[in-house]
């Protein structure tokens, strides 16, 4: 039968012996097996002792597992079970925020007979401590509270400016050092020592091995202390292939939208894909005849090569001069307008041919007259690639959100090292269509944007220093003809930004990093000469130490 017995000698606190007929502590020797106890009414599934000294017990999809630690955790510490480490593997770590005193009787307390006879124990016993005559947590003995001068039986941890942090106790029932020390000393032996736990100024990290989960089924349970559970999915790769450095993102129109310096993304919320991938055709022409002429419609489109172009057929004409030649080996798609307003799609080498090097079409029979008065009949899809185009947007890696009149309703893109300078606006609430003439020239190629800020409904683009008469440009949303357009309504003067990765709101306030500290873009300067909102003053002095 199994028995728990309470060792009297004190060698063994709690065991558990497989003798039927065990009389004492002597005859459990050799036969030792570890307890688990549990904190609770609720037992927990048994875990074997592994030599940990302290350790989190959590349960992932029905199975303990043990999280080991290097201190005991107390209120305000973590512990993360998976983090990402500066090599690119994987640990665990614990944090703690306090640490906990053990007192064994052999510190080095002096009696303060100045301040109603304390005895204190100094710096070197309880460093980094967060702050003077903080609380805490001792094991026998009360915190101060605020008339602690008249108090008996307490402790506090202070702070002296001479001596450094300290731990106090005040107990009349002893009247010397030594007397106390031997008190510590006999707590100690009894294993039940006096501890203290207290704030830390800084926390305390360590790491270890991460803990691996089962993601066989996609999901998994996390249980810790049979109290608190939640059901996560496991993370899943949907998509290989980007850029290996820091990437932005926004939600547009429902996608999220993921600039990566090396090409623009899009996931629509089940996978992700290049943002070429589908993108919008623009039709360049329309009302166009069999040789020339029309209407323009719509810009190229940066990222992608197709275009589409539309005609008014007649009855004698065959060929059909697109406006970009040569095209590329890409098939040609033509349709024909049908009397029920629907388009048919003919097939190349039958009813049509194509001269891909002069970028013409022509019909084995003209198309004829379109079946509707003043309605284009002939529509032609074809590609035209142009060397670097796409760079211009793929190799973006700053930007925003902003329309007209301050809407979000279109990304601005820059970064692009190959033309610093400029910047690029996609379609409305389209990530994937990208006007060729849809861009701003802002300053001198030798200053490059570096960043955005949104102030009272306008777009602020932050140079980067070369160029101090222009180192914030302003510009306002507007339709023009019903376009829109976003022209320079100011230009300002002062520190440039200092960094991409260096803007950010406080309390609505956009602020950017300079070299000289911290400044806010606010309404008053969109409308003045200079920036001279400086938001940094008081952290000066350790900020501008900074590399």
């Amino acid at each position: 039968a199994t028995e728990i017995r309470i060792g009297a000698s004190g060698k063994y606190a709690l065991c558990v012996t497989n003798k039927d007929n065990a009389t004492g502590i002597a005859d459990w020797r050799g036969e030792i097996e570890w307890v688990m106890l549990n904190r609770g009414t609720r037992a927990a599934p048994y875990l074997p002792y592994g030599g940990q000294a302290y350790a989190a017990k959590v349960e992932i999809n029905g199975q303990p597992r043990l999280l080991p630690l290097t201190a005991p955790l107390w209120d305000g510490d973590r512990v993360e079970s998976s983090v990402l480490a500066e090599d690119g593997g994987r640990i665990s770590r614990e944090r703690h925020a306090q640490k906990m005193l053990v007192l064994d009787g052999t510190e080095n307390f002096y009696l303060d007979a100045k301040v109603n006879n304390w005895f204190v124990v100094a710096d070197n016993q309880i460093p980094f401590a967060r702050s003077t005559y903080q609380c805490g947590v001792c094991s026998h003995y009360p915190w101060a509270q605020t008339n602690w001068m008249g108090e008996d039986h307490i402790v506090f941890v202070g702070r002296d400016e001479t001596t450094g942090h300290y731990v106090a106790f005040k107990d009349s029932s002893y009247s010397t050092a030594a007397e106390f020390r031997a008190y510590l000393a006999a707590q100690y032996a009894a294993g039940t020592p006096v501890t203290v736990v207290y704030e830390l100024a800084e926390e305390e990290v360590y790491t270890h091995e991460a803990v691996e989960l089962d993601d066989s089924d996609g999901r998994f349970v996390l249980r810790a202390e049979g109290e608190l559970s939640a059901d996560l999915q496991m993370a899943e790769e949907l998509a290989g292939g980007l850029a290996d450095g820091r990437s932005r993102s926004w939600l547009l129109a429902d996608q999220l939208v993921i600039a990566d310096g090396g090409t623009l993304w899009i996931y629509d919320g089940e996978r992700v894909k290049l943002a070429s991938e589908g993108a919008y055709v623009p039709t360049l022409t329309i009302g166009k005849g069999p040789k020339s002429g029309g209407q323009e419609y719509e810009g190229i489109n940066l990222i992608q090569p197709k275009f589409t172009e539309q005609f008014l057929g007649t009855a004698a004409d065959k060929a059909y001069q697109l406006s970009l030649a040569p095209l590329d080996a890409a098939a040609v798609t033509v349709e024909l307008l049908q009397n029920d307003g629907s388009w048919r799609e003919l097939a190349e080498g039958r009813d049509f041919s194509v001269d891909r090097t002069a970028g013409l079409v022509t019909f084995t029979a003209a198309p004829g007259v379109s079946p509707v008065s003043g309605q284009d009949n002939v529509k032609i899809t074809a590609a035209r690639t142009v060397e670097g185009y796409a760079d211009r947007i793929n190799r973006c890696d700053i930007g925003t959100l902003f329309g007209v009149s301050g809407a979000a309703d279109r990304l601005f893109l820059s970064g692009y090292a190959g033309l610093p300078n400029y910047d690029w606006y996609s379609g409305y609430n389209d990530p994937t269509y990208w006007d060729d003439g849809a861009y701003a020239v802002l300053g001198q190629s030798d200053s490059a944007i570096v960043g955005y800020s949104i102030v009272s409904a306008r777009l602020a683009a932050h140079k980067d220093g070369r160029e101090a008469d222009r180192s914030v440009v302003v510009r306002e949303g507007n339709l023009q003809n019903n376009k829109p357009a976003f022209p320079i309504v100011n230009t300002l003067q002062g520190e440039g930004a200092a960094a991409k990765w260096a803007f950010g709101y406080l309390a609505n306030e956009p602020l950017f990093l300079t070299r000289l500290g911290v400044y806010a873009v606010t309404s008053q300067d969109i409308t003045g000469e200079k920036i001279s909102n400086l938001r940094s003053f008081y952290l000066n002095g350790a900020l501008l130490s900074e590399r």
